[in-house]
C-alpha cells in the first residue's frame, strides 16, 4: 500500500519536476531574500541603537561641560568685582598718599585732580590729547624741580662710574669698598 502511493506520487512528481524545481527554487529565494532583509535591519537597528546611545553620552557630557563653563565664568565675575574693589581703594590710598606730600611740601597745583579709576571701560585705547594735558598731578614748579634734580643725579651717576672705572682700570693703588 506504502509502495503503490509511492509509485503515484513518483509518477506525478516526474511530470512536474520542473515546476516543482521552479517552486522550491522560489520558495528558498523568498526564504534567503527575507534572512537577508532581517540581518541587515538587524545591523541598522544596531547602529541606530549605537548612535542614540553616543548622542545621550555626547549630551551628557554637554551638560557638565556647560555646568563647568558657567562656574567659571561666575568665578570670573566675582574675581573681577574684588579687583574693581582694590582698584578703587588703590586709588584712595593714591589719592591720600598725594594729600599728604601736598600738605608736607605746600603744593599749590590749580591743575591737580584726584586720580579716578584709570580702568578701560571700552575696549577703545585712542588717548585724547587735552585730557592727557589738563591732568596734571603735580605743578609745573614741581615738576622742573624733579627734572632738574634727575639730571643731577643723572651726572653724579656718570661721574661715579667714570671714576670707579678709572680706579680699576688704572691701579692706583686705592683700596675700594665697595657695598
Amino acid at each position: 500500500m506504502f509502495g503503490s502511493i509511492l509509485t503515484k506520487l513518483t509518477g506525478v512528481v516526474s511530470g512536474a519536476t520542473p515546476y516543482i524545481y521552479a517552486i522550491v527554487f522560489a520558495i528558498g529565494l523568498a526564504l534567503g531574500g527575507t534572512a537577508a532583509y532581517k540581518i541587515e535591519h538587524s545591523k541598522v537597528l544596531s547602529m541606530q541603537l549605537s548612535i542614540a546611545n553616543q548622542k545621550i553620552e555626547a549630551a551628557k557630557i554637554l551638560a557638565i561641560e556647560t555646568q563647568k563653563v558657567a562656574e567659571a565664568e561666575k568665578q570670573t565675575r566675582l574675581k573681577n568685582q574684588e579687583l574693581d574693589k582694590a582698584n578703587e581703594q588703590s586709588i584712595a590710598t593714591i589719592n591720600a598718599y598725594h594729600d599728604k606730600l601736598a600738605a608736607a611740601l605746600r603744593l599749590r597745583d590749580p591743575n591737580y585732580k584726584h586720580s579716578v579709576n584709570t580702568l578701560p571701560t571700552n575696549t577703545n585705547t585712542n588717548v585724547n590729547s587735552e585730557d592727557e594735558k589738563t591732568s596734571g598731578i603735580i605743578s609745573a614748579e614741581l615738576a622742573r624741580l624733579l627734572q632738574s634734580e634727575a639730571l643731577r643725579a643723572d651726572k653724579i651717576t656718570v661721574d661715579y662710574n667714570t671714576l670707579l672705572e678709572f680706579v680699576i682700570n688704572n691701579n692706583c693703588g686705592i683700596q675700594l669698598i665697595i657695598k
